[in-house]
């Protein structure tokens, strides 16, 4: 964001073609000279709560910030999906959209079908 900014305030596209495929330059150079450019999300989204703490890193050198706060929020998702899936680890064989349930939910975990306990 950094760059993007500096890019916009200096009218010089160099700060930001680093982040742009060479495939992709021409239309960030025709972008600068007024024509429109849709790869770029507008001004005023939420640039998320990774992206500032990243940001600081790089300039202090120091990634224990966003190291932390992506181990934790990892951390939270995994304890989050392992709930679901023992939540529907157990259902009756006949019950196919609870077993459906529990396949879909398993997929998106470290927990297979193939632990399950049908009744």
């Amino acid at each position: 964001m950094q760059a993007a900014k500096r890019a916009l305030l200096e009218r010089n596209a160099n700060y930001i073609l680093i982040w742009v495929p060479r495939e992709a330059e021409g239309e960030v150079r025709r972008a600068g000279e007024g024509a429109p450019f849709t790869g770029l999300k507008p001004a005023g989204l939420d640039e998320g709560p990774v992206v500032p703490r990243a940001e600081r890193a790089i300039e202090t050198g120091d990634p224990r910030e966003v190291v932390g706060f992506v181990l934790h929020a990892v951390e939270e998702d995994l304890q989050r999906r392992f709930r679901d899936v023992m939540a529907k680890k157990q259902y009756a064989v006949d019950d196919v959209e609870g077993g459906r349930a529990y396949v879909q939910a398993s997929s998106t975990s470290s927990s297979t079908p193939a632990t399950s306990t049908h009744r």
